[in-house]
């Protein structure tokens, strides 16, 4: 199949983290909403996992900060 591709707005995203460590690394994404990830297959409700390579762990770090700092440079709820 081919990748699929899929918008998801910035302020609908609460958190993203690289886990998994040496086994199974993904980078795991929370939801504002329940229904962030409805499109995603394999989703959980407001939580997602995104399977990586190991080689490719700096990369989805570097993908996690510019997450991390567009999250926190959006406008709060109620601004």
């Amino acid at each position: 199949q081919p990748p699929l591709a899929i918008d998801i707005p910035i302020d609908e995203l609460a958190g993203a983290v690289v886990a998994g460590g040496w086994w199974r690394p993904r980078v795991e994404l929370k939801g504002r909403y329940l229904d962030t990830f409805a499109t995603l297959p394999g989703s959980r409700p407001g939580r997602a996992a995104l399977w990586i390579r190991r080689r490719d762990r700096d990369r989805a770090k570097q993908l996690v900060a510019a997450l991390a700092l567009a999250i926190a440079g959006r406008p709060q709820l109620g601004s």
